[in-house]
This record gives C-alpha cells, sequence and structure tokens, in this order.
C-alpha cells in the first residue's frame, strides 16, 4: 500500500488519505466477514456458525478505536470503527435472538 501511495500521489498529504481509504476499506472488510452466514443463521433460527468469543472481541475493539477516534476527532479511526460496531453489535443480536 505504501509503494502505491508514492507511485499514485505528488504530495504526502495525498498519500495519507489514499492511505487512510485504504486503512477505512479494510476494517470495513474485517469487521462484515463474520456475517457472510447471516442468511443462514436467519433460515437455520440457529447462531452456531458464528463465533460468541470473536464477536464480542470484535465489539469491544471496534467500541474502543470508535471512542479513541472520537477524542482524537480523526475519522479515518472513528468512522470504520464505528461501522465495525454496529456490525459487531448485528452478530451480538443475532447470537441472543438465535441461540445455539
Amino acid at each position: 500500500m505504501v509503494m502505491v501511495s508514492i507511485v499514485a500521489v505528488k504530495t504526502e498529504e495525498e498519500a495519507v488519505s489514499l492511505l487512510g481509504t485504504l486503512g477505512v476499506l479494510s476494517v470495513c472488510v474485517l469487521f462484515a466477514s463474520p456475517l457472510v452466514v447471516m442468511a443462514d443463521v436467519l433460515r437455520s433460527r440457529n447462531s452456531k456458525a458464528l463465533s460468541r468469543p470473536l464477536s464480542v472481541l470484535s465489539f469491544v475493539c471496534a467500541l474502543s478505536w470508535t471512542l479513541y477516534g472520537y477524542l482524537l476527532s480523526d475519522v479515518y479511526i472513528w468512522g470504520p470503527n464505528s461501522i465495525g460496531l454496529l456490525l459487531s453489535v448485528v452478530q451480538l443480536s443475532l447470537i441472543i435472538v438465535y441461540p445455539d
């Protein structure tokens, strides 16, 4: 990613912006990946396909980074992590509504 930012942009600000955008996309994919099985969970009414520890830790991690980014007023930190927080809440909700 660093090489892409060096080649694709002319200024340091543009490079930071590009790397921030790539980071945002990566974090969103990371948090959304467990929800690939959401249709199966809803269809079978069973959440055993979702990992409880991963869901809880994703929630804690996203909450921590969201608060930290908010305190720094850094949208590249709080933005994707607030999306991750929302997705983690969806995962935990599915686990609570459809237990094993």
